[in-house]
């Protein structure tokens, strides 16, 4: 398994008073079993509570259970997993997937990343490589 990271930044937009982050539509995998991270989050969330949004725009080929995850490092280097937002997204299946990251007790954290199809912590499933991803993410 390869991670890849994408390599395009978060592009705020305020909508309705709410800043949301974007990312452009992820590449497709360069192989069956790797996983993508999205770029990095730099925003300061510690202390917040995060809404994250994962959105399958193009479906993958596979129907495998794939976990996403939020990871977080001290140097945007060395990553770790600190939430495990779902085991089981389903990547044939296009559609958008929120979740809510409790990040209240954080204080460290200087880089997150949003993290599909594995992490430090999970192997990565076979999806295929047809399908692409956009990852989302802000607070209230």
């Amino acid at each position: 398994m390869a991670v890849e990271q994408q390599s395009n930044e978060f592009v705020g937009r305020t909508e309705n008073g709410i800043t949301v982050y974007r990312n452009n539509t992820s590449a497709v995998l360069g192989g069956a079993t790797n996983s993508l991270r999205s770029s990095t989050i730099k925003t300061d969330y510690n202390g917040k509570s995060l809404r994250i949004a994962v959105d399958i725009l193009v479906a993958f080929s596979v129907v495998s259970n794939t976990p996403v995850t939020l990871d977080a490092s001290m140097d945007n280097t060395n990553w770790i997993t600190v939430e495990t937002l779902s085991s089981d997204v389903t990547p044939s299946t296009i559609g958008t997937r929120f979740y809510t990251v409790d990040l209240t007790n954080a204080k460290s954290w200087p880089y997150l990343s949003i993290h599909f199809n594995g992490s430090s912590a999970i192997s990565s499933k076979s999806v295929g490589t047809s399908g692409k991803v956009m990852f989302s993410h802000y607070t209230i």
